[in-house]
């Protein structure tokens, strides 16, 4: 009985853990954008395009991809070797704002910070602090990365095409999809919007998100047809989910 009781136990356990896997899109082992987008692909675009320079500080996740990519980072895997035990106990600080995270930048000299833009669904307390920080503005913000700067770090040039809007979106996947994305939120034309995420398509034909966004537009403006091609797109490329079903029900609801 003991063992029977264990074995129903471990049952329960597993599908619990199926349930919630399955019912929350940010839990990234499930979630084909991360592991197609593990690192901030659009981010560099958008720093090599604008010649974005200074140190970097970063997830720790990032930290040997973006050395390789000839970044000046804060911290990355070489945590054992490279560096001492007192710039992981300040990266830490910084990431959970236990201390002012400009007073550790002023410190480190960072100029830029390259970080998660959800974690557990949740904006992180360092991102909403340095948004909201004096002095620092937010430049670039995608599903995977957010890239924030400071504003005396960059050059004149530069900011005066921020300010005007005249900054060009990278020919990159995850660039294109977040411009796409932002138009959308701010009441953009639907005909920019789909600009954009079918850029992003043909960039990257694996990449299942604008296929979901477009299905929810063409929805959304009665083409249900179309609606219906961009959703199956989505399932063959390997998303599913809460979210895709409900869209499916809606969808054939009409049809």
């Amino acid at each position: 009985s003991g063992g029977t009781k264990w074995v129903v136990l471990s049952c329960v356990a597993i599908v619990y853990l199926c349930l919630n896997l399955y019912n929350n899109p940010v839990v990234r082992i499930t979630d084909p954008l991360f592991s197609r987008y593990s690192y901030p692909s659009g981010a560099l675009a958008f720093m090599h395009d604008n010649n974005l320079n200074g140190r970097i500080f970063n997830a720790y996740q990032w930290g040997g991809y973006l050395w390789q990519q000839g970044f000046d980072v804060f911290i990355d895997g070489r945590l054992d070797t490279l560096y001492p035990d007192d710039v992981f106990i300040e990266f830490k600080n910084a990431v959970k704002t236990q201390n002012n995270p400009m007073e550790i930048f002023d410190k480190w000299d960072i100029d830029i910070v390259l970080f998660d833009t959800s974690l557990d669904g949740k904006p992180p307390l360092l991102t909403s602090a340095v948004s909201n920080a004096d002095n620092w503005i937010l430049l670039y913000k995608d599903p995977v990365v957010t890239l924030l700067a400071r504003i005396n770090s960059l050059d004149k040039s530069f900011l005066k095409k921020w300010r005007v809007g005249n900054i060009p979106i990278p020919d990159e996947a995850m660039s294109q999809y977040a411009a796409g994305m932002s138009h959308l939120e701010n009441n953009g034309d639907s005909d920019t919007v789909k600009k954009y995420l079918m850029r992003s398509i043909e960039l990257d034909p694996g990449f299942p998100q604008p296929h979901l966004r477009l299905s929810r537009l063409y929805y959304s403006e009665g083409d249900f047809n179309s609606a219906k091609y961009h959703l199956r797109i989505t399932r063959r490329l390997g998303m599913r989910g809460r979210a895709v079903d409900e869209l499916s029900e809606m969808i054939s609801s009409e049809l």
